[in-house]
């Protein structure tokens, strides 16, 4: 049975009592840290307090792993830390899934990072979270969706449906099965380096959005190429 992370209570914040804890849930410190991703590549992120934590699901086969997952609402964005365990680099696509109070499917937001994970490494990834009326009174669920080398890339069975309906057991608490698959994308000799760009495909972000939200109606869709070679996809559903 695939692992599941489930989220910890916020207000047990390290250092610090439940009252000061509940205050600073959702406030943001004017400290910005950068974080190296890469000998040549940073990014500056603004530390804040999250507001919610992600379940995380781990698909059977992933040779990364999703560490943490954390929802900031003062600007929609979420936080994750891959875990690169492997022997050669990897680049990575996740997915994140948001239902509301009463287990309705939000919308979803798929992100795949431009910056290649070295191995060994641990790696904080911060994105926006393109789902419209996303409040921390959700549910998140992060997954790891598509992990590429120079060689091989490895994807979730069943692709977005399967995500979709084992996340929202991981919404609930139950038990989750997810199961990767992996695919030789050549077996020449090649450098370890050169792996595939991330594919920011907008033209199939609508019938996305579309499956993703059935039966219910697709609300709005996003794609977003962005700055270094990252590209995110998201969509948002309607609600009855």
């Amino acid at each position: 049975m695939t692992d599941l992370r489930v989220p910890r209570n916020r207000h047990r914040i390290r250092g610090i009592g439940p009252t000061l804890a509940r205050w600073l849930t959702g406030a943001a410190f004017v400290l910005t840290v950068s974080i190296g991703l890469s000998p040549l590549q940073s990014v500056a992120i603004e530390a804040r307090v999250p507001q919610s934590d992600a379940v995380i699901i781990f698909p059977q086969g992933m040779p990364l792993r999703l560490e943490d997952g954390e929802f900031y609402g003062d600007g929609s964005v979420m936080t994750v830390i891959v875990r690169n365990g492997a022997f050669e680099p990897m680049r990575v696509s996740i997915r994140i899934v948001v239902f509301d109070d009463r287990r309705r499917l939000r919308g979803s937001v798929g992100y795949c990072v431009g910056p290649i994970l070295q191995p060994g490494t641990r790696q904080p990834l911060q994105f926006p979270l393109e789902v419209k009326g996303a409040v921390p009174q959700d549910r998140f669920v992060a997954v790891l969706e598509t992990v590429r080398s120079a060689r091989k890339v490895w994807s979730v069975r069943g692709g977005l449906p399967a995500i979709i309906e084992q996340a929202r057991h991981a919404a609930d608490l139950r038990p989750a099965e997810l199961v990767s698959e992996e695919q030789l994308v050549t077996d020449r000799p090649i450098d370890k380096m050169d792996i595939p760009p991330c594919a920011c495909v907008c033209q199939t972000a609508s019938s996305l959005g579309d499956d993703g939200c059935h039966p219910a109606p697709l609300a709005a869709f996003t794609c977003s190429p962005t700055y270094p070679e990252n590209c995110s996809m998201g969509f948002t559903c309607k609600s009855p």
